[in-house]
């Protein structure tokens, strides 16, 4: 089964970003590659592909079978694309033995902390699904999504914390869709600011406006 079957029976899309580091898996079967490598190398062929992006779709990949991770000593992972004709093992330094992993690469998002101080691991799916509700009936592309996310992700990757206030995240949602679409831009304001009067939805309005 090609990738893009693979992909689709699982309810994922071949995007252009898939591909480009796809292809350079294929260019450089037999040759592990750490993230930095692959990033370094797609980025040519998608510019502005975010290292959070390769961490996902490697994620999928060796979740698919496409590739599998690579563990080498002194706890680096790298990535080789899977074409069926040999694997890699770990080896146990203190009693030589070897044994096959299969652990899926792990990205140190911030924790989460609420209004009411409780915390909870960051999830993709619910930042997806506030842009959802905002972009409802509105003409934004998926990829359009995808690429806000992928910033606001970086930018959580970036900021090194261990915890992060959900209104830091629900500014930079706005920040997001502010530039991809004004009506959907003041719903989720609206909402997140929590307006009490019609001056203060005005005041947004106009906001946007100028």
């Amino acid at each position: 089964m090609d990738l893009g079957r693979r992909l689709r029976s699982r309810g994922y899309r071949l995007t252009p970003q898939r591909e480009a580091i796809l292809g350079v898996l294929r260019e450089n079967a037999g040759r592990p590659l750490s993230p930095e490598d692959i990033h370094a190398m797609a980025g040519k062929k998608q510019p502005g592909m975010g290292i959070a992006t390769i961490y996902r779709t490697m994620d999928l990949f060796c979740e698919l079978g496409i590739a599998f991770p690579v563990h080498l000593r002194g706890g680096y992972r790298f990535y080789e694309i899977n074409l069926g004709k040999h694997h890699h093992h770990m080896e146990c330094i203190a009693c030589g033995k070897r044994f096959t992993t299969y652990e899926k690469p792990e990205i140190n998002f911030p924790v989460v902390v609420k209004k009411d101080g409780r915390r909870t691991e960051y999830a993709a799916t619910k930042l997806r699904g506030s842009f959802a509700i905002a972009l409802r009936k509105r003409p934004v592309s998926t990829a359009q999504v995808d690429a806000a996310i992928e910033r606001i992700e970086e930018q959580l990757l970036s900021l090194g914390l261990r915890e992060l206030a959900s209104s830091r995240i629900g500014e930079l949602v706005m920040r997001e869709l502010k530039k991809l679409d004004q009506v959907a831009y003041i719903r989720y304001a609206s909402v997140y600011r929590s307006f009490e009067d019609i001056d203060e939805f005005k005041s947004l309005v106009d906001e946007v406006r100028r």
